[in-house]
């Protein structure tokens, strides 16, 4: 049997998904690759890499979000309109985190990546200025 490497199955996957293949056929499929190479412990690492693609191709980015409180849904639906113009992709997910330690404002993690416009980076940069 031919080994793939993780950034094979990963353009594999995005071809499929973009072909619309079910998720669940997809994800069968995958699964007995990396259980069949006794690589199920990379299956995070794969799903990363499933990321990176997507993003790359522009077709969508799912972005962490950190901040101290709650987003509205107000400003979520901003930040999807700004992160799908920064990154020019056709969808954006949003994971959102909340950490009391960034004070205020936020932070907005892809898979290539990130900004940080967070009170702590703010008062740690003039602290080192």
């Amino acid at each position: 049997m031919t080994n793939f490497s993780r950034r094979q199955l990963a353009r594999y996957a995005v071809d499929e998904l973009a072909a619309k293949t079910p998720v669940s056929k997809l994800s069968v499929k995958l699964a007995a690759v990396l259980l069949a190479g006794n690589r199920h412990k990379e299956a995070d690492l794969l799903i990363a890499d499933i990321g990176r693609e997507l993003e790359d191709r522009g077709l969508q980015v799912t972005a962490t979000v950190t901040s101290a409180y709650p987003l509205s849904l107000k400003l979520k639906r901003e930040l999807n309109a700004r992160l799908k113009k920064l990154t020019t992709t056709k969808a954006v997910v949003i994971q959102e985190q909340t950490d009391p330690a960034v004070i205020g404002g936020l932070r907005a993690e892809t898979a290539e990546r990130s900004w940080d416009m967070t009170l702590k980076k703010m008062l740690n940069d003039i602290r080192e200025a």
